[in-house]
């Protein structure tokens, strides 16, 4: 039973993962508090602020992404599928996977009055209400938001490991678990792990700072270090996948036979690269037609619990 099974060849699978909506918006009959922020050197009152949306609509939405990759482009085209009858502007900013960063630009888009505001892979606090706001891709968000279940899919592929092809040696690759999107990763990769009665070992998940392609390639030296060597591996995106096989294939290992690599996102060149990568579909499409229509109605205030 602790044989490993090698596929003749890596093949190029989907996975696709539920999309997990989240609706809270509490109720206060609190007075509201004048909050006073600082855009570009100059205090701004967000409560006056508010008092214009009430009135008249700016047609223009603010959305914050962590970065610019094929995963936010496709969720952009399903927030445009979902508002193909709205003729709002979209503002679109590049966090750079920086919360501080993002909150900068959430006081920004407040200044210019727009009607809301999504924001992707990251997390902000909204003090007061003072502008509709959707998170996505952030699973412990307060709030409205839109995610994808992460903790389950990790699961699923590690157990396809285990269980189709007899791995029993399974590393991780991901970054920091801190962050709370990467962090459903981990707990389902550690719950694949105890499911199929194997150790959770801390040496066996390598973390990286991001989800580069070079971060990849520098981490399967970890791997190699590794003793026992690991026979498999899921990494927390195509994009580190990548790296991975362009390491191994320089150091002779051949994908899958010495070592099976999963990755996360399903990104076009999944299928194209030499083998082809087995790859959890990350639905973005899906959740940006999500968050759409969940940002329209909690301007409209109809949003007022989980459908």
């Amino acid at each position: 039973p602790g044989r490993v099974r090698p596929a003749s060849a890596q093949e190029h699978r989907r996975i696709v993962l539920p999309t997990v909506l989240r609706a809270d918006l509490p109720h206060t009959d609190e007075p509201q508090r004048i909050l006073l922020v600082r855009v570009d050197g100059q205090p701004l009152d967000l409560v006056q602020l508010t008092r214009h949306w009430s009135a008249a609509r700016t047609y223009t939405t603010g959305i914050i992404i962590a970065g610019f990759n094929a995963f936010y482009g496709m969720f952009m085209r399903g927030v445009e599928a979902a508002a193909v009858d709205d003729p709002s502007l979209y503002l679109i900013c590049d966090a750079k996977d920086s919360n501080e960063l993002a909150r900068r630009y959430f006081e920004q888009l407040v200044a210019r009055h727009v009607d809301g505001i999504i924001v992707v892979s990251l997390r902000v606090e909204s003090a007061g209400g003072v502008v509709p706001l959707v998170h996505a891709d952030m699973p412990d968000a307060e709030g409205p938001s839109a995610y994808l279940d992460l903790e389950e899919g990790s699961e699923r592929a590690v157990r396809h490991m285990i269980d189709q092809h007899g791995h029993r040696q399974i590393a991780l690759i991901a970054p920091p678990r801190e962050w709370p999107n990467v962090g459903q990763v981990y707990r389902g990769y550690e719950r694949a792990l105890q499911s199929g009665g194997l150790d959770v070992r801390s040496d066996f998940m390598v973390t990286v700072p991001d989800f580069k392609t070079a971060s990849g390639y520098e981490a399967l030296e970890k791997i190699l270090s590794l003793s026992p060597l690991p026979t498999a591996l899921l990494a927390g995106d195509d994009n580190l996948a990548l790296g991975i096989l362009r390491a191994a294939k320089e150091r002779g290992l051949r994908v899958p036979n010495d070592l099976a690599v999963i990755g996360i996102n399903d990104l076009e060149f999944a299928a194209v690269v030499d083998p082809p990568l087995t790859t959890l579909m990350l639905p973005a499409h899906e959740l940006g037609f999500c968050a759409m229509p969940m940002l329209r109605q909690l301007r409209q205030g109809d949003l007022r619990e989980a459908p």
